[in-house]
């Protein structure tokens, strides 16, 4: 089964959270790395096991 858990999207940034079986895939990252962690409930380096960023902003 596919999670597929939308931490934010549009003109803020985007963050996805992608959970395959036990693997947790975050995509993108253009949100801060303090909203992310909130978003996750602080637990970001326990549960995200990559992250794909496939672009970055100025």
């Amino acid at each position: 089964m596919i999670d597929i858990q939308v931490l934010g999207t549009g003109s803020n940034g985007n963050c996805y959270v992608v959970k395959i079986g036990r693997a947790t895939l975050m995509l993108e990252c253009g949100l801060s790395f303090k909203t992310i962690q909130k978003k996750l409930n602080y637990k970001l380096t326990r549960e995200v096991d990559a992250c794909l960023i496939t672009h970055e902003h100025l």
